[in-house]
């Protein structure tokens, strides 16, 4: 009977380190889920901050690229580091203009979201639009 104690208690001991190991792939699992969750929160703020930058360009609300900007930096609820603004075609865009009535025209933003700390997640979203036949840039009265 002292023998069968024994075995038992030299056992006991090892189900401390198990439970240690276990417990931090479990937390550095739940906390990766985490931070990709966060990278698609922001992935979806900024697509759907493109989109309503867009249509606020489109009708011609505000009379400049850094209008158009600022409210999808607002709208997005996160820095933009790279805005395009241009025509739509096949050359890149190098320079942000706001084009005219019934124009078809791009527009880019992107991103970086720092996972753990340690890497730079980088994010971009990009959507077509035309400009309304009714467009034009005007600068507000007061």
């Amino acid at each position: 009977m002292r023998a069968n104690r024994t075995a038992r208690g030299r056992e006991s001991g090892a189900v401390l380190p198990e439970v240690a190991l276990s417990a931090a792939l479990f937390f550095f699992l739940l906390l990766g889920g985490f931070e990709l969750c966060r990278g698609a929160f922001v992935y979806a703020g900024l697509k759907m901050g493109v989109v309503r930058a867009a249509r606020t360009a489109a009708v011609g609300v505000g009379p400049t690229v850094n209008d158009v900007r600022a409210f999808l930096e607002q709208y997005a609820r996160t820095p933009v580091t790279d805005f395009k603004l241009c025509g739509y075609s096949a050359a890149p865009c190098t320079v942000n203009v706001r084009g005219q009535a019934g124009q078809w025209m791009q527009l880019g933003a992107s991103t970086s979201v720092r996972l753990f700390g340690l890497y730079a997640l980088d994010i971009s979203a990009t959507t077509v639009f035309r400009h309304e036949q009714n467009f034009r840039t005007f600068a507000p009265t007061s």
